[in-house]
């Protein structure tokens, strides 16, 4: 996977998952920027180890913990009003998006949902039947 990664020249890791596979391997892919929560023994993998919120630091619900991480590493001001779509993109980058689906058999225009079904801890887990059952 590491070298998949460095084929593709990325400027900079979000690290979203806090395993430490995560930081090895991109590290090993030699991305310069490689940001992510300083935990689980990374720190040292981290170009920019984020520390962690303490209990009580930030609104309980999972979401707040990625959002925290993305505006301690300063893409984002404050947490306020951060509710809706964060991902803003370019209408370069939509079309370029929209071509790579169309080329997988995508149809032009339609609604797009994505489903992050896995997780690391088994009791997050969604078997695949499961997801495609509840996607349909």
């Amino acid at each position: 996977m590491a070298a998949e990664l460095k084929a593709k020249k990325f400027d900079t890791a979000l690290l979203l998952q806090n395993a430490l596979d995560a930081a090895w391997i991109t590290w090993r892919a030699g991305i310069p920027e490689r940001i992510g929560y300083d935990r689980d023994a990374r720190g040292l993998l981290l170009t920019k180890a984020i520390p962690v919120p303490r209990a009580g630091e930030i609104p309980a619900h999972e979401k707040f913990y990625y959002l925290e991480l993305v505006k301690r590493a300063g893409w984002i001001d404050s947490l306020a009003g951060r509710f809706g779509n964060l991902l803003a993109v370019t209408n370069e980058q939509a079309s370029r998006a929209e071509e790579k689906l169309q080329s997988f058999g995508a149809q032009s225009g339609a609604v797009r949902i994505a489903v992050g079904a896995g997780a690391g801890l088994r009791f997050r887990q969604m078997l695949a039947a499961r997801a495609i059952c509840a996607c349909d």
